[in-house]
């Protein structure tokens, strides 16, 4: 077995990694974990041996109680996998498919091998639904590429199945106490609430050079007087809506993610929508431009993930949709 010293794992990937999955994974959000044991192979740990596939969760998780051991928590094999510097893979940040024609010689910086090789259960639950499918590490029964071997990659399957394409390893230690926390559908981007990063991204896209002049964030003045003026019907907030002048984090499902910003440059109001792309820049999905109307504009959302709504007060008619279909962004407008 490989020790691994109690340290930091940098769950998740960044938004713009290519493969990601914003749905599913952690906004590469630190996560400390404590010190323990995992296997150097995947079961029967031995390289004389091929991995044992083709068993159902239960099976697997009796294996490791047999030897001793337990299978591992899903961010324990993640910190195994990518390091303490949060690799995309075990050896580093650029895929290298041909490096999986030999699992053995796929090695993480701790030494551990043959991760991201095959499909692996892990511990834990992949959410908490009713009744919970497990979490898989490795493609699993997915093509193996440059997503699905990324040390942040997780999947789904029920832990009664079971599958060639999946095996397991073993671990020890005491069991961590920090569960994994995908995000939810919506989340603010509070950093994004400062000016300074709110212009610099709005003037990091070519596209929007109209509004590099001097663009500003609403504030929470402004959704002060857009309540102030709503309808008595869509005045007052509630449990299923929320409403911000804040950039908003859209998730409208696993593959996709966006950022989703309002705000006024001089007389001109705008809605944009971003694309998250690689190294943290941002490419325009979708933009509209109010021209001569600076009125606040605010974004309201409920635990539906399929589409955002931009509004200059609740409860009326004014404003609009924004939504998504396969790769293309709409920003609707109703008067």
């Amino acid at each position: 077995m490989v020790a691994i010293p109690a340290s930091k794992v940098r769950a998740g990937s960044v938004p713009g990694t290519p493969g990601r999955r914003p749905g599913s994974e952690m906004i590469d959000v630190e996560v400390q974990l404590g010190a323990f044991e995992i296997d150097l192979l995947p079961f029967p740990d031995d390289p004389g041996r091929p991995p044992e596939t083709g068993v159902t969760w239960r099976e697997a998780a009796a294996a490791c109680e047999q030897a001793g051991k337990r299978l591992c928590h899903e961010l324990e094999w993640e910190l195994a996998c990518e390091g303490a510097t949060g690799r995309v893979y075990p050896y580093g940040d650029r895929y290298d498919g041909p490096r999986y024609v030999d699992p053995l010689g796929v090695a993480s910086a701790a030494g551990v091998r043959g991760m991201g090789a095959l499909g692996e259960w892990t511990l834990e639950v992949f959410d908490r639904s009713d009744d919970p499918p497990r979490t898989v590490r490795g493609p699993g029964d997915l093509p193996g590429d440059e997503s699905t071997r990324r040390c942040a990659f997780r999947s789904k399957r029920e832990p009664r199945q079971s599958s060639a394409a999946v095996g397991f390893r073993c671990c020890r230690g005491a069991r961590q106490r920090e569960a994994y926390r995908a995000p939810p559908a919506f989340d603010r981007i509070e950093p994004l609430g400062a000016t300074d990063a709110f212009q610099a991204v709005i003037r990091s896209v070519p596209e929007l050079s109209e509004l590099h002049d001097d663009p500003q964030v609403f504030t929470r003045e402004d959704l002060q007087h857009v309540m102030h003026i709503s309808e008595p019907a869509g005045a007052t907030a509630t449990e299923e809506t929320t409403t911000t002048w804040l950039p908003v984090h859209w998730i409208p499902r696993d593959d996709a993610e966006y950022l989703v910003m309002t705000g006024r440059d001089g007389r001109d109001g705008f809605v944009v929508v971003l694309d998250f792309l690689p190294g943290g820049r941002y490419g325009l999905a979708a933009g509209l431009v109010l021209r001569g109307d600076d009125d606040p504009v605010m974004l309201a959302y409920t635990r539906n993930p399929r589409h955002v709504q931009w509004l200059p007060c609740v409860g009326c008619q004014d404003g609009g949709l924004i939504t998504t279909d396969g790769d293309r962004v709409s920003i609707s407008q109703r008067w």
